[in-house]
């Protein structure tokens, strides 16, 4: 603290406030300049503080909507001007299925496939079912979106249960495997 004598004139002590003054305006403006501080930016043009605005959530979620139909029409267009063209040596496909009271799931681990379709036939003696899903891609594998059928739609025996992986633009592949089912 600056101590003032008597001796001190008014001429010294208004120059060590303006001296002080100046100190202070020049630290609050580097501290703005470099953005640590935010004083002069007035609230309406600081959204970060205050959060996306409803503008820009809705364009945000537009621009998600035009990108999940992107991907939907890439994945599901017509077919049949796309030449098959054989899995990777290295991709494989593999099931469990497991009655859980009167249904029974059927769980798939596809390796090095990132995007395709799922067809699962399930028959029990004359009796079938058949249901299709979109594959799920994720880092360390992809699955099937997920199938479950009713005991009822076959009743009960020996399931056969095959499932048929069409990856994007290659040729499938199958995997079958089967199940007791009380």
């Amino acid at each position: 603290m600056v101590k003032i004598s008597q001796k001190t004139s008014r001429k010294q002590l208004w120059l060590l406030i303006l001296a002080s003054v100046l100190l202070l305006f020049l630290v609050v403006g580097v501290l703005e300049k470099t953005g640590t501080i935010n004083l002069f930016n007035s609230s309406a043009n600081n959204t970060s503080t205050n959060g996306p605005t409803t503008e820009e959530i809705a364009q945000e979620q537009n621009i998600n909507a035009d990108s999940k139909q992107e991907y939907l029409d890439d994945t599901y267009k017509d077919k049949d001007d796309t030449p098959v063209v054989t899995p990777p040596a290295d991709a494989t496909v593999s099931i469990t299925a497991n009655q859980e009271g009167s249904s029974v799931t059927v769980l798939t681990k596809i390796q090095s496939v990132a995007e395709g379709t799922c067809k699962l036939t399930v028959t029990n003696g004359a009796k079938s079912v058949t249901q299709e899903a979109a594959m799920i891609y994720q880092p360390e594998f992809s699955s099937c979106a997920g199938f479950g059928v009713p005991v009822s739609a076959l009743g009960t025996g020996t399931w056969n249960i095959k499932l048929t992986v069409s990856p994007t633009g290659r040729s499938s592949i199958s995997k079958s495997t089967i199940l007791e089912v009380n």
